[in-house]
This record gives structure tokens, sequence and C-alpha cells, in this order.
């Protein structure tokens, strides 16, 4: 069974959180899925 193509609007998600996990791996895949899109991220520093 082949699933259905995502035809909602995507889920805002916030990413609290910048460190090397978060950029390496996190970020990246929920900026790029159809279901989700990437709205914000919090870290303590600004860099």
């Amino acid at each position: 069974m082949t699933p259905s193509p995502w035809t909602r609007r995507p889920v805002e998600v916030g990413l609290v959180g910048a460190g090397p996990w978060a950029r390496a791996m996190h970020a990246r895949i929920l900026a790029a899925g159809p279901e989700t899109r990437l709205s914000a991220v919090w870290a303590r520093r600004a860099e």
C-alpha cells in the first residue's frame, strides 16, 4: 500500500536548542518535510 501525498498545511514547529545535533539533523529534517515547517529556533546564544 502506497501512502497518499501530504495534502494539508504543514505543522509549524519551533526548535529549542541550536547545538551541533540541531544543525546537523533536527533543523534540516523539520525544514525539509512537506508535513512540517521550521518556523522558529531558540538558542541561548545569538550565533
